[in-house]
């Protein structure tokens, strides 16, 4: 009976190890007014969510069967003008950038992505210049970066 207790408590944690492993991509809003967030990977998308200010949405990092996550982030409902936090998950690699080749919305006010762990961060203080840290053009492949699964990623805007 103990040895059947303990194998049922041990498959248990087992089955929570891959949640508790699970990173995830967070975006956090500091502005004064609402921003919209649709997730879009595998050939779908989830339905547009407001992202009220100081608040956050959240997602696990997801492997869809072709390509990776774009989370399209906008001031604007009608998804004008976005920025994307894009990932990819590729075994125990999270993939990630920040692109404004659809536009910018959060320049003047500033935008961050941090992580919890010693992964490479991306800082954009209000400007009125494009951010150097951040894809503005389609081969701008040097800001994209690698880090860890586990890793959380956190977009901050209007951070500063």
């Amino acid at each position: 009976m103990y040895i059947k207790s303990v194998i049922t408590a041990v498959t248990a944690f087992a089955t929570l190890i891959p949640s508790i492993l699970a990173g995830k991509a967070v975006v956090g809003n500091h502005c004064k007014g609402p921003v919209y967030l649709w997730s879009v990977g595998g050939g779908g998308s989830t339905p547009m969510k407001t992202i009220r200010p100081n608040s956050t949405y959240d997602e696990n990092f997801r492997n869809p069967p072709w390509g990776g996550v774009s989370l399209k982030i906008s001031n604007d409902p009608t998804q004008q003008n976005i920025t994307q936090f894009e990932y990819t998950l590729v075994n125990t690699t999270v993939w990630y950038d920040v692109s404004n080749i659809n536009g910018d919305p959060f320049r003047k006010k500033g935008y961050k992505l941090t992580t919890n762990s010693s992964c490479p961060e991306v800082h954009c203080p209000p400007s009125n210049a494009p951010c150097n840290q951040v894809y503005n053009h389609p081969d701008d492949n040097w800001a994209t970066h690698a880090c860890s699964s586990t890793a959380v990623l956190v977009l901050t805007l209007c951070a500063y």
